[in-house]
């Protein structure tokens, strides 16, 4: 029962640690945004920039899942 006790309190921080290293390039990003000027300005208004930001964004969203997969053990 100790060791099923310990398992799962370290399979819980690690799915608060994947949670809090999802939030924190969005916030990022956000941040980056509301800086104003042209800070992002090359990223959303070529078609380059809008590909990279495309690809960038299933790999997050992949990453989430795949991170997601991993975390989930059942005791």
């Amino acid at each position: 029962m100790e060791i099923e006790a310990e398992i799962k309190t370290i399979i819980s921080g690690a799915a608060n640690e994947l949670n809090i290293i999802v939030v924190i390039p969005v916030i990022m990003v956000a941040i980056m945004g509301f800086m104003g000027g042209d800070l992002m300005a090359g990223l959303f208004d070529t078609i380059g920039g809008n590909i990279v930001a495309t690809i960038s964004i299933l790999i997050f969203v992949g990453a989430y899942f795949l991170g997601k997969k991993m975390s989930n053990i059942d005791v």
